[in-house]
């Protein structure tokens, strides 16, 4: 078997805990009723997830990652996550929100059909031809009329039909074929609804109250927050990064104690929450202490990767959507979780330079891509892949690049 090694990158080297019941009572890992009835009788991780990745479940797949990655990986895992969506945002920004569209009333838009500006429909109605073809007809049923009924049966029933229509007249003002001529001659208006209604007046009010209800509330939250300082925020995400790269390349004391501040600079951001989180990874609350006085919360890093995938699935921009980048983030998991992707390749060997992940983008995402295809080959096999590249990029063995 030492001389067989593609075992290595077909098992999950990196899980924190082997049983499920594990990672639900230590780390607070959010199982759910049909989560259990998925596993089954089994309390088995690998288990576990061999049934959440035969059906594809790539957010439940990056929550499980999230509870039971070993912690570096973990850290590691979150981090590519973070430069994966950077890289995307390069391509399409994030379009800034102005807080004035907070309940801004939003027109409503007409089907094309329904627009005013619409072409009206052909008509093919020959409407002489069929008023003359009325008439025809009529004129027809008056000849049979004549040719049947006696003269004095028709004068005695156009006198009591003139009588009829007289006492009709007497108290409407005009006979049931006046009547009828007044209604086909009539204009009719294409729009009857009365807009000096005091109904639509009350409206108009109402909808006025509101806007200026709305703008002096905008108004009282702009003065209330301070102006963003968009440079210094920048600045404080590029910060965050480099106090995480030099964590997980040596997740000392000395480097996890300046992450606290730097994730509080910014912890409405990805780079912020992933500083905390790594924080968090180091179990504990005061590191530069002589001794521990205040352990981390189980879970508590977990929860922050959990709501740091989450984040970045959802930010705006960027050329994937949520679906797209769950799958994305749980692939990397993976690839972390079986030992064929981790940080030592971009730390200084024999003599190289290092490589800052976080300064090179697309280079780092595109290699983590890459390593992704050649999974089932052996250690051997990579290592001569990679002996082309940087020489930052010579891999040690899976196992042995993981020590110290």
């Amino acid at each position: 078997m030492s001389d067989k090694l593609e075992w290595l990158n077909k098992h999950i080297l990196f899980f924190e805990h082997r049983n499920l019941s594990e990672v639900v009572s230590v780390e607070h890992y959010p199982v759910t009723t049909e989560l259990l009835q998925l596993a089954g009788g089994s309390d088995d991780c690998n288990d576990y997830f061999a049934k959440l990745l035969a059906q594809k479940r790539y957010k439940d797949l990056n929550t499980f990652f999230a509870y039971n990655l070993h912690r570096r990986v973990a850290i590691w895992w979150a981090y590519l996550c973070v430069l994966d969506l950077r890289l995307e945002q390069q391509a399409n920004p994030e379009k800034p929100r102005d807080i004035a569209d907070i309940g801004k009333p939003r027109e409503l838009k007409a089907p094309s059909w329904a627009s005013a500006d619409a072409e009206e429909p052909e008509d093919d109605i020959d409407y002489k031809a069929l008023a003359d073809d009325i008439q025809k007809k009529s004129d027809e049923a008056r000849k049979f009329y004549e040719s049947v009924v006696p003269k004095e049966w028709r004068d005695t029933f156009q006198e009591a039909i003139d009588l009829a229509n007289a006492e009709f007249k007497k108290e409407n003002g005009m006979d049931p074929m006046e009547m009828l001529d007044a209604v086909v001659k009539m204009e009719i208006d294409d729009d009857p609804i009365d807009y000096n209604s005091p109904l639509f007046k009350a409206e108009g009010e109402l909808k006025e109250a509101i806007e200026k209800t709305r703008k002096e509330t905008v108004d009282l939250i702009k003065k209330a927050l301070p102006p963003e300082d968009k440079p210094a925020k920048n600045q404080f995400m590029y910060q965050s990064l480099d106090g995480v790269w030099k964590y997980i390349v040596r997740p000392d004391a000395t480097n996890a104690a300046p992450l606290l501040e730097l994730g509080n600079q910014c912890p409405d951001e990805p780079e912020g929450l992933l500083a905390l989180s790594a924080f968090w990874s180091y179990g504990n609350m005061t590191p530069l202490a002589e001794e521990q006085l205040i352990k981390t919360p189980d879970g508590l890093m977990s929860n922050g990767i959990n709501s740091l995938l989450l984040m970045l699935a959802l930010k705006q921009g960027g050329t994937r959507k949520f679906d797209e980048r769950m799958e994305r983030y749980f692939k990397f998991a993976y690839k972390a979780a079986i030992g064929l992707s981790s940080w030592v390749k971009y730390s200084a060997e024999e003599g190289a330079s290092p490589i800052v992940p976080h300064q090179h983008l697309k280079m780092v995402i595109e290699q983590e891509e890459q390593e992704g295809e050649s999974e089932t080959q052996s250690v051997a096999q990579q290592s001569a892949n990679n002996s082309k590249e940087h020489p930052a990029m010579h891999r040690k063995p899976e196992v042995e690049r993981f020590r110290g």
